[in-house]
């Protein structure tokens, strides 16, 4: 079974992820050379308030289409109506608190009052997007959303480059944002077989709700656990430091999404339908962790010994905190990406309450630890106290809670971590010695990191497979 997924799925997911990766980190580079630090800083401040009633607005309807396979033009058409709905009321909220919101993170509030205005409109998008996606990832029809989604951020990529050559403003990155989203939306809508209808009902929508109310919850408590950070660092250090810190999650983050997302997709789509053997469905996710293992960890430990490399070729002196912020915060992502799949568990099981209380016990705990990180006055050591917070808390509760029902322990995600991090920082440790021992030239330094990563790659999946029993 896996061996067939990986033959077609994961092979036009990969293609579609390495390109987005490709668009994603171009987009990065071009606008910090094009823009400052400051400009980064004020838009990731106004996309933490943004992001909260986005969240809102989706209502988990993507875990719902997907986990009870809905087809029906119809109720697809009220769950549609029902979430714009929701979505339209989220925004007006959301316009209403927004001064306030400024009047917090910014001086000169007033100044920011449009680009706070065009941030919301994520709000809509993001209810759109998550339905237009859901009805390719229920049916597995990841080879024809991949090849819309290639073609749409193209397109988006040059429209946003041209936008940000002739204005060099906060209005380019939100304009980024816009576009990448809106384009999709309309280009998935119009190859689905999906036809709206203007349908209202009271007994769906009021069943949906019952059904997200948690996962709703959890989510808009999630993203404090996962953004706390921002709000942080927005009340004890300046726009530009903020900027340095979201550019340096992006370089880390990217490639990790790249492949934990394109695991998650065809993962719930495909334990939805085995959910009463947990055996096959402990066996599976255990599978799901050692690729992603196997396939993330040694471009993470690379990252990590090597940050100076990408700052050092790509960005300028303005980016001085940068090389530092990504090793420290690389090594949390090696954590994070193997808990990606923790949230479909929770569902599968039906314990999105349990799911709620602890996400709210998370963010408690790691709010505690980030504001001594943030008290120390350095980005270093909030970097730190970051990571420390979610491999000693995060990691650790996230996991037992959501499968100790499957059987599956923390020892057994450890087992498959163990390996990969190994190898990874033995290879790349050693190649990172010889590079600042004899002082090479940039380009060799490339190569011997290439060269690094394929090695780590055939030693790891040589093992992991003798160790399946593959």
């Amino acid at each position: 079974m896996f061996k067939n997924i990986l033959k077609s799925n994961y092979s036009w997911l990969s293609f579609q992820e390495v390109f987005l990766f490709i668009i994603n980190y171009s987009l990065v580079i071009i606008l910090a050379r094009l823009l400052n630090p400051e400009a980064f800083g004020t838009v990731v401040l106004l996309n933490l308030y943004t992001g909260v009633f986005a969240i809102m607005s989706s209502l988990g309807l993507d875990k719902l289409i997907i986990k009870d396979q809905i087809r029906n033009n119809t109720k697809l058409s009220a769950l549609l109506l029902g979430v714009l709905m929701v979505a339209f009321v989220v925004f007006i909220i959301a316009i209403i608190f927004l001064p306030l919101f400024l009047n917090i993170y910014f001086e000169k509030s007033e100044l920011f009052l449009k680009y706070g205005l065009l941030s919301l409109l994520s709000i809509i998008t993001s209810a759109l997007y998550t339905f237009s996606t859901a009805l390719y990832i229920r049916d597995k029809k990841f080879v024809k959303m991949a090849k819309v989604l290639i073609a749409t951020y193209t397109v988006s990529f040059i429209l946003v480059v041209i936008i940000a050559y002739f204005d060099r403003s906060i209005f380019s990155l939100l304009f980024k944002q816009i576009i990448i989203a809106v384009l999709p939306i309309i280009t998935l809508l119009y190859f689905s077989k999906f036809k709206f209808k203007l349908v209202f009902s009271k007994a769906i929508l009021i069943n949906f709700l019952s059904f997200s109310k948690y996962i709703t919850l959890n989510n808009v408590f999630n993203y404090f656990v996962r953004n706390i950070d921002y709000f942080i660092i927005g009340n004890f250090f300046s726009s530009g430091v903020v900027g340095q810190y979201s550019i340096a999650y992006k370089v880390v983050v990217t490639p990790v999404k790249m492949i934990v997302k394109q695991v998650d997709q065809i993962s719930f789509a495909t334990i939805s339908k085995f959910t009463n053997n947990r055996e096959k469905l402990r066996q599976y996710y255990i599978s799901n962790i050692s690729l992603i293992a196997q396939t993330v960890f040694p471009i993470i430990v690379s990252i990590i010994f090597f940050s100076y490399v990408i700052v050092d070729l790509f960005f300028d002196s303005r980016y001085d905190d940068l090389a530092m912020i990504i090793s420290i915060l690389s090594i949390c992502t090696l954590f994070q990406s193997v808990t990606a799949l923790v949230g479909n568990m929770y569902i599968i099981a039906d314990k999105t309450k349990v799911m709620f209380r602890v996400t709210v016990v998370l963010f408690v705990l790691q709010s505690l630890i980030l504001l001594l990180g943030a008290n120390s006055n350095s980005i270093f050591l909030f970097s730190l106290s970051y990571v420390c917070a979610y491999i000693f808390v995060n990691f650790p509760i996230s996991n037992y809670f959501a499968l100790n029902t499957f059987n599956i322990s923390i020892l057994d995600i450890l087992k498959k971590m163990t390996l990969p991090i190994i190898i990874s920082t033995l290879v790349l440790g050693s190649i990172s010695l010889v590079v600042n021992k004899f002082n090479f030239n940039i380009g060799l330094n490339i190569v011997l990191i290439v060269a690094g990563v394929l090695l780590v790659y055939c030693i790891v999946n040589k093992k992991i497979q003798k160790f399946l029993g593959i």
